[in-house]
Formats: C-alpha cells, sequence, structure tokens
C-alpha cells in the first residue's frame, strides 16, 4: 500500500483534493468525529469545515488509512509550505516532548541533526522501535497457551478422532493437546506485526528486520483476529504493564494500515499532543530545572467553595515572595490581544497565594513589539530581574506582567 503524507500547522484547515487528501479520508475522519465527540465543539483534535477539517491546538500525527497526517504547532507567521519552517517547528516540537518526557524519544548527538528533517511518523517508528528493542533486552514475556498439534510424543490430552484419521498408519504419533509455555503470545503477535509493516521503510528497514530475528516464532496474525479488548487491558496487567507504550504504537501502526473492514472506511488512530498543556509542562520543567525546590506546578487552592484556583507555576523566590507564572499557547502581537478574564485570574491567583507580582507567559514570535523575553540560557538572571512596573495595579501593589518565552 502507497503510504503518503501530508504537513499541516494547527488551527490550519484541510481540505478534499489537497494533495493525496480524498473523499474517503474524509469521510472516515467524519466517521471517527460522530462516534467520538463528547461535545458540541466537536472533537479537540479537529472540526468539521466544508469539504474538510479544520485543526485545532493539538500536534502530532494523525494516521488515516495510508495517509498519515502531520500536525505541527507554529506560532510564528513564516510560510508553512518551506520545509526549512517545517523542519524548526517539528524539531521545535521533537524538543519539547522529550525534554517533558511526554515522549522519551531518544537520540544521538547524529540522529538529533537528522530529525530535523524526519517527518513525525518516522521519528515516532524509531521510538517504537527503541521500545521493542528495550522489551527483548528483559526478555519478552512467555505464558501458557493450548497448542493442537501432531507430536512424536504423548503430551497433554490426546484427541482421539484426529488421532485416529491422521495417524492410522503413523503409529509413532501422536494428536494432543498440549499446554505449551512460549513466547507466543498475544502482546508479542502484536509487536511482531507492527514490526513487519515498518520494515518495508528503506530509513528504518536495517533496524527493524534486525528487531524481527527475535520474533521467529511468533505468529503472524491478520489484523482483523486480534482482539483489542484484550489489548488494552493488557496495558495494565502486572506482568505486561511495560508493554504498554510499544502497544499503544504498535496499534497505531496495525490499525493506520488497514481499512475498516466493516464499514469500507479507514481507521483513524493518532498520538496527538495538547500544545496548551505540553507548553506548560516544559517552561515548568525548565524552571525547575533553573530553580530546584522553588518551583510547583499545577498546585491549587479553594477560593469559594469548592471552586478552586490552580495557577501553572508557583515561583517562590524567598520564604515571603512568591511570583505566578500562567502560560497560554497563543499567538499575541498586541496588548489588545490579552484577554480580560487572563488579567483577571492572574489578579485572583496574587490574591490567593500571597504574590505580589505575575505573569503571562506566551510563545515568543519575532514580531513582538512590547513584553519582556525570558531566553532559556539565561533564565535565571531573566527571571530574577523581571519588572513589572508597566504594569502595576492602580488600586493596590499587585504587578501583572507579560513574558514571552523564546526557546533555544
Amino acid at each position: 500500500m502507497k503510504v503518503c503524507k501530508i504537513t499541516v500547522f494547527e488551527h490550519q484547515p484541510l481540505k478534499v483534493g489537497t494533495k493525496d487528501f480524498t473523499q474517503k479520508h474524509l469521510d472516515s475522519l467524519s466517521k471517527w468525529l460522530e462516534r467520538n465527540q463528547t461535545t458540541e465543539d466537536n472533537s479537540q483534535y479537529f472540526s468539521l469545515i466544508d469539504h474538510g477539517v479544520k485543526f485545532k491546538s493539538w500536534v502530532g500525527i494523525l494516521q488515516v488509512g495510508n495517509l498519515y497526517i502531520e500536525v505541527l504547532p507554529k506560532i510564528s507567521n513564516q510560510d508553512g509550505s518551506s520545509k526549512d519552517v517545517q523542519d524548526e517547528w517539528r524539531n521545535r516540537l521533537c524538543k519539547m516532548i522529550s525534554f517533558t518526557k511526554t515522549l522519551d524519544i531518544r537520540t544521538t548527538e547524529q540522529s538529533s541533526q537528522n530529525t530535523k528533517s524526519q517527518p513525525l511518523w518516522e521519528i515516532f517508528y524509531r521510538y517504537y522501535l527503541s521500545l521493542v528493542q528495550d522489551l527483548i533486552k528483559s526478555g519478552l514475556v512467555k505464558s501458557y497457551k493450548h497448542e493442537i498439534a501432531n507430536r512424536t510424543s504423548l503430551k497433554g490430552k490426546l484427541i482421539f478422532q484426529k488421532q485416529i484419521t491422521k495417524n492410522v498408519v503413523h503409529k509413532e504419533k501422536f494428536y494432543t493437546d498440549a499446554s505449551v509455555y512460549n513466547r507466543d503470545t498475544l502482546v508479542n503477535q502484536v509487536l511482531f506485526k507492527a514490526l513487519r509493516l515498518i520494515s518495508k521503510y528503506p530509513s528504518i528497514s536495517f533496524e527493524s528486520k534486525s528487531l524481527l530475528e527475535n520474533f521467529e516464532e511468533i505468529t503472524d496474525k491478520k489484523p482483523q483476529q486480534v482482539d483489542w479488548n484484550k489489548i488494552q487491558q493488557a496495558k495494565t496487567a502486572r506482568k505486561t504493564a511495560s508493554y504498554s507504550d510499544a502497544l499503544t504504537f504498535a496499534e497505531l501502526i496495525i490499525k493506520g494500515t488497514n481499512p475498516d473492514f466493516n464499514s469500507g472506511l479507514y481507521d483513524v488512530v493518532g498520538i496527538m499532543f495538547d500544545m496548551n498543556k505540553l507548553f506548560e509542562k516544559y517552561v515548568a520543567q525548565k524552571l525547575a530545572a533553573a530553580f530546584p525546590g522553588k518551583i510547583s506546578a499545577q498546585n491549587g487552592g479553594y477560593i469559594w467553595k469548592n471552586r478552586r484556583a490552580i495557577p501553572d507555576i508557583i515561583y517562590k523566590k524567598s520564604a515571603s515572595e512568591n511570583i505566578i507564572f500562567d502560560t497560554k499557547w497563543k499567538r499575541i502581537s498586541d496588548e489588545k490581544d490579552i484577554a480580560s478574564a487572563d488579567i483577571f485570574q492572574m489578579y485572583v491567583y496574587c490574591k490567593r497565594f500571597n504574590a505580589k507580582k505575575a505573569f503571562l507567559v506566551y510563545p515568543w514570535h519575532s514580531d513582538l513589539p512590547f513584553g519582556q523575553t525570558v531566553q532559556e540560557d539565561c533564565i535565571e538572571d531573566g527571571i530574577l530581574h523581571l519588572s513589572d512596573e508597566k504594569y502595576k495595579s492602580p488600586c493596590d501593589d499587585t504587578g501583572l506582567g507579560i513574558v514571552f518565552w523564546k526557546w533555544n
């Protein structure tokens, strides 16, 4: 099956006729949305538009049959069709994912350079290979299973009807049903199937085939024969909990390369990340690394009955001084773009958590004429000397500031 790839950015529409995006792909996404949406605002990943879909603030990959839709983050006004721009934002996303351990994408210095030109699906496939390699090193799980076979020794329960029909001449054989303890288990069969599917791609073929040598005795099941409910149970079972991430990726690979035979549509699976949460986690962990023991994330408190105020980040500068940081993954170009609700929210945080300073943290872009920039390579100086004089509240000494986060 031909593998097709499309790269888009968050909040960007994708319409039928764009590259390899067909009506069947749109119908599959529409059907998936119908099954999975929980609110009138449709799904968290995308919404339907005329003859297409429009993506939201979730990024990653959606696999619709043979089509990989790569959704990248982008704050700048750069040309999204430029390969350099796509490489820049893909690399930035992978850096954030890896640093926050959202996925432990392991790279050497050499492979890190190659990441810039790799599509997300290849990066994630390489991550899958690393997960399988770890499982092989620790030993693939074994279990007992019933196996009906014509054996040279009497083992297990003799099946008389088969014995009579199959071994009437060969008296030295025994047709039996016996319990066998081996690695031909459902979880290993799923890992094996996914490895075989991705081994056809030239860039990862050698690594895939090397790992396949460890699965020689594993049954190659057809995708429609896999009980995915049992796979879900295996992810939390004590014996196979270590398989959880690898099984998630294997399901993505297997389902994404095979159509839904019942409906005639493609199955839709994906690995997607909420940029709001990823950006918040990234900033919090960067600050925690710079100020060990002084950063607390998502540590809220009640303000009225069961209502809680939960700032993203609290920086305890000293015993008597807290600074609040609340991240917003939004592109703003002017002070008018800052929502009043966000300002009110920060003022409440200051009062609830005894903070004299609070900062809204937005991602940096080159067209910003206001606010302050915190650069990753000088976080400590930047945080310690942040000024909020321009944003002083006229009614008291609470300072509300704007910070733009500039990553290296």
